[in-house]
């Protein structure tokens, strides 16, 4: 149950967080707003994560570079972003005019509310929108009540899968966790091995919701995860205008271990690809349907320009490899009076490239490096491989039978187009894509990163099954509709098909087996420790390499130092503890406030026998000593040195 508790505590409660955070401006919103959007439910929601995301990235990395990437300025600028759209200010007209306008309204509408006697705040306020018809209801509730079911079944298939985790705490996660520091240390490009727009994500997502930068590194995968298979869904919702293709791709991506080639043995590890591909997915769909993105072509434009800048920041292969060519399909594909759109898609992501290409420029010439090997370095993944025994065939041979169902999807959908039918353009433009990428991959093209590649026809396999259900499904609607009870029908065969793979994939999972108790040990007893604690009001004695997890949070002594000199220092702070004089004059001496000693089961002999017999004599010497953890596989001991003045309760009470 413990575990449980951790896991619930270290994942969900991060992402609660940042949802009560949005939720209250969303609010203020409802209130504030003179007109709301004409969108509704997870159509609403897409368009602002984009916008969101792409200038959280943005903001971070000149944040970074003017050393003021921290919380209460994050905070401040996010609050204003938010005041500022509420406002709904107009660029045309003068500044200081609109602002007494809105002034002038709010001290009216306060004062006409006290004369009347009436609340602040009522019910109508936030009915601002035409009554929606019963059917427009009925699909806002159900893609809102899909949305929240992908979310949680995807975090529950990661849940699952954790126990084949070789990730948390590898020589990757310590270098990943290394660059979220970095950032957090305004440092950007000087990282020039990976693009550090994930890691900025990282690093924000734990200033806003309050975890550590490990916590938050270990959250990345599950969250990531999450919001590629919400997005997924919502793609196909689009295109195809039912909820069952959709849920069945976000579904196959969260269970279908068998059929995509995914590692399953790095479910907790941050990938670029999948940060990335929720920006670049929503922004190939804008390509099909620009105004649902933005009406006006000039807000088109900008916000393009913005989304492509972030994606390049977060992963240059997607923007390279994924964006535009498939800008260049939706323009041969595309009706005439979306080119105009698409048009404009191409000019922002040329003056995008351009702006990215001119930023590494710069770059290389600060760090003396080479412009062209700086490039490649953000085109190739220096600690993603694939390795998928899970699979129910080598993928070089299970790649034919995807390229198969693709040719015939295509075939349908081009006899479909030529019968007049327009929503299968948007459908064959994402086979042609996806034919484009199963080319590549067969052709084994040098320069391409095999891994990235298949991390992407990994996003990209279960959208083709979700079409394929769609092809399927198709000629049963008319009959299924009659009976009223479409929307269940749809579900009910997805989930009866998702549980027949999960339970064909169970058999193969244990290929991949890895023991995670004690690396959840160690996060837990981190997590116990940082969580009620001020920073740098206590030290942590641990392995040399988690010196790397105490960076910016609190002191660290690795076993040798402890074991070497650590009674001297007792012994020294005992006799001049009370001595406040001395102490201010030989800082050196003072202890924080607590130690807290990891006793790991798997420890070198020598050193444990060292770290016991230090402890035993601290014990002798009338020091308190107390375990404050105990797992299966790591114990921690807390030296308090100066009692009350280390966990925020006891100096708060």
């Amino acid at each position: 149950m413990s575990d449980v508790y951790f896991w619930f505590s270290a994942t969900l409660l991060g992402p609660l967080r940042i949802l009560l955070f949005f939720l209250f401006f969303y609010i203020l919103y409802r209130l504030t707003a003179v007109k709301l959007s004409y969108q509704t439910g997870i159509e609403f929601f897409v368009p602002r994560f984009v916008m969101g995301l792409s200038a959280a990235i943005i903001v971070s990395l000149f944040l970074t570079q003017i050393n003021g990437f921290d919380t209460m300025l994050i905070l401040m600028i996010t609050s204003l972003f938010f005041v500022l759209s509420f406002l709904n200010l107009k660029r045309k007209k003068p500044l200081k005019a609109q602002l007494q306008k809105i002034y002038s309204r709010l001290i009216l509408y306060v004062v006409i509310r006290f004369e009347a006697n009436r609340s602040l705040v009522e019910r109508k306020n936030f009915r601002k929108r035409k009554p929606q018809t019963l059917e427009a209801k009925k699909t806002k509730f159900w893609q809102i009540g899909v949305a929240l079911f992908i979310f949680a079944a995807m975090f529950m298939s990661r849940y699952y899968l954790l126990q084949y985790d070789n990730y948390l705490l590898s020589s990757s996660w310590y270098e990943d966790l290394d660059k979220v520091k970095a950032i957090a240390e305004q440092t950007w490009f000087s990282v020039v091995s990976d693009s550090m727009g994930g890691y900025a994500i990282i690093s924000l997502y734990a200033k806003i919701s309050g975890l550590s930068d490990m916590l938050a590194l270990s959250n990345a995968g599950f969250i990531e995860s999450a919001l590629l298979a919400v997005i997924i869904y919502w793609a196909l919702y689009k295109i195809t205008h039912k909820h069952g293709p959709g849920l069945l791709a976000a579904l196959v991506f969260g269970f279908g271990y068998t059929i995509i080639p995914l590692n399953i043995d790095s479910v907790l590890q941050h990938k670029s690809v999948f940060l990335s591909m929720t920006l670049a997915l929503p922004l190939m769909i804008f390509n099909m349907y620009p105004t649902s993105f933005r009406q006006k072509k000039l807000n088109y434009f900008m916000w393009n320009v913005i989304g492509v800048l972030a994606l390049s920041f977060i992963n240059l292969f997607i923007a390279l490899a994924v964006l535009l060519p498939f800008i260049l399909i939706c323009l041969v594909i595309n009706p005439a009076e979306k080119r105009a759109y698409n048009l404009r898609a191409l000019t922002a992501y040329l003056v995008s490239a351009a702006l990215v290409l001119l930023c590494y420029l710069v770059v290389s010439y600060f760090l003396q490096v080479s412009f062209v090997n700086l490039l490649v370095s953000k085109l190739v993944s220096f600690d993603y491989y694939t390795y998928t025994p899970n699979l129910i065939l080598p993928f070089s041979e299970l790649v034919w039978y995807y390229i198969s169902i693709n040719l015939a999807l295509g075939i349908a959908a081009s006899f479909m187009i030529a019968k007049k039918s327009s929503r299968w353009r948007s459908i064959l433009t994402i086979l042609v894509f996806v034919l484009f990428l199963f080319t590549i991959y067969v052709l084994d093209i040098p320069i391409l990163d095999d891994d990235l590649l298949l991390q992407l026809i990994g996003v990209f396999l279960p959208i083709l099954i979700g079409l394929l259900f769609y092809f399927i499904y198709l000629p049963f609607y008319s009959l299924i509709k009659k009976l009223n009870a479409s929307n269940f029908a749809e579900i009910s065969v997805v989930l009866i098909l998702t549980g027949g793979l999960f339970y064909v994939g169970e058999s193969k999972a244990s290929v991949t087996s890895e023991v995670f108790d004690t690396k959840k040990d160690i996060l837990q007893a981190y997590y116990e420790i940082e969580n009620s604690r001020l920073p740098y009001s206590y030290a942590v004695v641990n392995t040399s390499i988690n010196g790397r997890v105490s960076r910016g949070l609190h002191y660290f002594l690795s076993y040798g130092d402890f074991n070497a000199s650590y009674l001297q220092k007792d012994k020294n702070f005992a006799r001049y503890k009370a001595d406040e004089e001395y102490l201010k004059t030989h800082p050196e001496v003072i202890l924080p406030s607590s130690v807290f000693v990891f006793v790991p089961e798997k420890l070198n002999a020598k050193i444990l026998e060292g770290v016991q017999r230090s402890l035993q004599i601290l014990k002798r010497r009338g020091r308190e000593l107390k375990m404050v953890y105990e797992g299966p596989s790591v114990q921690v001991f807390e030296i308090v040195n100066i009692p009350n003045s280390s966990k925020i309760n006891e100096l708060l009470l």
